[in-house]
């Protein structure tokens, strides 16, 4: 008779422990957030700029980067199991663009060094940045970063 009891107990406890994981896993909050927006400078869209998302509240908060399209739209997204997904709480957004001039494969060394920063370094300073949000839902858009070269 102990014998069968202990069949019966062990498929149940390994159910039991199955159910578990899955719940830590799937009941958990570890679905990323979205967060989405558009970057202009002097009033046109930003195509090509690198952003990163940098957590001012809380260590934890972590960077995201993520870069503009053609549009200057970007969207910053981690996925489900990424150790730094996006958090609600409060960030500053750092943007850079670099750009070689047309003739840069003519110049020596094909043009390395000959890059130039087209954003002003304040958007680039996380202490001098004026590009702060909040993130406070599953799914943000940021009104849009409207950047000035003066």
């Amino acid at each position: 008779m102990k014998t069968s009891l202990k069949r019966l107990f062990v498929p149940c406890g390994t159910v039991a422990m199955l159910l578990s994981l899955i719940c830590l896993g799937g009941c958990s909050n570890s679905q990323a957030t979205k967060v989405t927006g558009q970057v202009t400078l002097d009033g046109a869209p930003l195509d090509g700029a690198n952003l990163q998302l940098v957590g001012t509240s809380d260590p934890a908060l972590g960077m995201h980067s993520t870069s503009t399209d053609a549009e200057g739209k970007f969207s910053f997204t981690e996925p489900g199991d990424s150790t730094t997904p996006i958090k609600t709480g409060s960030y500053v957004v750092l943007v850079s663009k670099r750009t070689l001039p047309p003739d840069a494969a003519n110049l020596p060394g094909g043009g390395m060094g000959a890059d130039k920063e087209i954003v002003p370094a304040v958007y680039q300073d996380k202490e001098k940045s004026p590009l702060k949000v909040d993130v406070n839902a599953a799914k943000t858009e940021l009104p849009p970063l409207q950047l000035s070269s003066k």
